[in-house]
């Protein structure tokens, strides 16, 4: 089923809300709207440098509805979230306390939004 430019501006928006609730505002976004190789509805690709594209994809096997379109979006911003954890994970040479920071990071994020 086609996603629609309505589908990608929901994407967005959703995408903006978590981006602020979850305080990842450090980040330069940008979106993109095209078909993704993967089986995926949505993804998200993190640079070094605090870019990430953020993609939805415009054919998706299952029905499209506002809902998935908006749990796609949480999806992709909890993977930007833990991206930092990720990025160090995949280093050859990292040091325990760039891990350690990355971890507090996330724990003091956590720790502010949950009620």
């Amino acid at each position: 089923m086609k996603t629609t430019k309505k589908h990608f501006e929901l994407f967005k928006k959703e995408c903006k809300y978590w981006i602020d609730k979850l305080e990842l505002s450090n980040y330069d976004v940008r979106y993109k709207w095209e078909e993704l190789d993967h089986f995926d509805e949505a993804q998200s690709k993190v640079k070094y440098n605090y870019t990430v594209v953020l993609y939805l994809d415009t054919d998706w096997e299952e029905e499209v509805n506002n809902k998935e379109v908006k749990e796609a979006a949480k999806h992709e911003i909890v993977h930007l979230l833990l991206s930092r954890l990720t990025l160090n994970a995949e280093a050859r040479f990292i040091s325990r306390s760039e891990i350690d920071e990355a971890i507090e990071e996330v724990v003091r994020k956590l720790t502010r939004i949950i009620k």
